[in-house]
């Protein structure tokens, strides 16, 4: 994976990071939400610290099907965000 791609995966984590605060402001206890964070957190720790992402770490995000099922019909524009970030993750 170049640096390239590595840069837009951190830029469209960051966004999906802005949009699920907002969210949570107004829905604390919405578990889609909350469960979007703790897939953003950990994603964004993984390229970050530049740590190799082995297959356990791929397997361990679910948040692209996580959006289909929840998100999708309500909130089609995020949920593609979050899906478009798994797959980014997971080619890495």
């Amino acid at each position: 994976m170049t640096n390239i791609a590595i840069d837009e995966l951190k830029n469209l984590v960051s966004k999906a990071q802005k949009e699920t605060e907002d969210r949570l402001k107004q829905y604390s206890k919405y578990g889609p939400y909350i469960h979007a964070k703790s897939q953003l957190d950990f994603i964004k720790d993984k390229i970050e610290k530049s740590d190799v992402v082995n297959e356990e770490d791929k397997k361990l995000i679910n948040i692209g099907i996580m959006a289909v099922k929840e998100l999708d019909a309500s909130e089609p524009e995020y949920a593609r965000l979050l899906m478009k970030i798994s797959t980014r993750f997971k080619e890495l």
